[in-house]
């Protein structure tokens, strides 16, 4: 009996978990295209570096203000900082461009940096859209088979 709710109890909890992983993949590139708007919008200041330009994503990324520290205190290029940090959740195709990005705050001007932003925001737009519809099809259908499977686990093993 108790193996039995314990097998109930793990798919369950191997549903939930999916589609948990699922709303926060969509969150963290929700973030990434509010850093995005914010670090467009510091372009607009004529005296904005680079640095300043990093920092201005950092609220919503912490890995941006240590990129913009680096930058701002050793002179460091952004973009083999970021190319040596962890990527996250982050797909090959949504980390060549925010590669390419910083790559651009490395050793752009600020046209340069805003035009790597504004293509940045323009495909982000449609990376969060399509993760949207993937969690919005897929999490309530994890959530349901891991509650089935635990119900048939439970069922089989009792």
């Amino acid at each position: 009996m108790f193996g039995a709710l314990t097998a109930a109890l793990a798919c369950a909890l191997l549903g939930i978990w999916a589609a948990h992983s699922l709303r926060a993949r969509s969150r963290m590139l929700r973030a990434w295209q509010r850093a995005l708007a914010g670090m467009y919008a510091s372009c607009a200041y004529a005296r904005a570096d680079s640095a300043q330009i990093l920092r201005a994503g950092a609220y919503e990324i912490p890995a941006l203000g240590d990129l913009a520290r680096a930058v701002e205190l050793n002179g460091a290029d952004a973009g083999m900082l970021f190319e040596s940090q962890k990527t996250g959740r982050l797909r090959p195709e949504e980390y060549t461009v925010l590669l390419s990005v910083m790559r651009a705050a490395a050793s752009g001007g600020r046209e340069e940096i805003a035009a790597a932003i504004a293509y940045a925001q323009e495909r982000f737009r449609s990376f969060c859209e399509a993760c949207d519809g993937k969690r919005d099809a897929d999490a309530r259908m994890y959530v349901t088979l891991g509650l089935l499977s635990g119900v048939c686990a439970f069922l089989i093993l009792w």
